[in-house]
């Protein structure tokens, strides 16, 4: 069988190539669906560049390659990896990060020639109906323009907690995203913001919660799992779902306060990092 690899550096084409492709396993191909579907009406200024493996008339994997270097990837097999590296190669661009489900980043890294470490194994969670929780004070309430400054401060100090490398947007854009769309919330006791959770609706009708972000003075009173799951049965409420989320596999309370709300393993991704590229 004859395989190409077309490289798409319009993010509109490429989701318009992937779209049925990437819908098709959602689990899978979770990160490639969000990021793609997101930048084909958002390019940015550096969008990342889209990959395509095809062979007999069909879709065999899809990619994307940001400014950076991180390749996001849909699950492959070998053959159809070694044709994907083999092009990204001859394009020149170095590949320092590669996230993915767990086997397809794994046959990847060794595919491409240099060494990679384990950044972070992400467990990507399911949930479909939301189990009964300890009531704890306070109540949950919709993130505002006013609170912008917060999301951000928050957003950040996610991102330094799950040690993210690098992110496809900037903080201030991420946070602007979220205000616009209705996807950021907080749980409040006696009028003060104690847990972020943030949601991302697919162009199906599910939705992934990111991030979920308790400050350190607030942490181990059950507010996380509380926001998480009236967070989760509004979404439900709404006709989202599925719905997903990945944690740290490495972080045994995130773990735990997921599956306490009713989320079920669902799959292992992981990022792995290129080792002459700490930084």
């Amino acid at each position: 069988m004859a395989v190409r690899v077309d490289r798409h550096a319009d993010p509109a084409v490429f989701w318009r190539d992937t779209q049925a492709f990437l819908e098709r396993d959602e689990a899978g191909n979770t990160q490639v669906l969000a990021i793609a579907s997101r930048h084909a009406v958002e390019p940015g200024d550096t969008p990342p560049a889209g990959f395509t493996v095809s062979g007999a008339g069909e879709l065999l994997a899809a990619a994307l390659l940001t400014a950076k270097g991180t390749l996001f990837l849909t699950p492959a097999g070998l053959d159809t990896l070694r044709t994907l590296n083999h092009a990204i190669a001859e394009g020149g661009q170095v590949v320092t990060d590669i996230v993915a489900e767990k086997s397809t980043a794994e046959t990847y890294a060794q595919l491409a020639g240099a060494p990679f470490c384990t950044h972070v194994g992400l467990r990507l969670y399911r949930l479909e109906a939301v189990s009964p929780a300890p009531a704890v004070p306070g109540a949950m309430r919709q993130a505002g323009e006013a609170d912008f400054d917060l999301l951000c401060a928050w957003q950040r100090a996610f991102f330094e907690d799950a040690n993210v490398r690098e992110s496809v947007d900037d903080i201030p854009q991420l946070v602007n995203r979220r205000l616009r769309t209705g996807g950021a919330w907080f749980w409040e006791v006696d009028g003060a913001p104690v847990v972020h959770a943030g949601y991302r609706q697919t162009p199906i009708r599910s939705a992934r919660i990111a991030p979920a972000y308790t400050p350190p003075e607030h942490r181990g009173r059950g507010y996380a799992t509380t926001l998480v799951g009236d967070l989760s049965r509004h979404l439900l409420a709404q006709g989202r779902f599925p719905l997903y989320l990945f944690a740290d596999t490495e972080n045994p309370t995130a773990n735990g306060v997921y599956r306490r709300v009713g989320f079920r393993p669902a799959g292992e991704h992981v990022h792995l990092m290129r080792v002459d590229a700490e930084s």
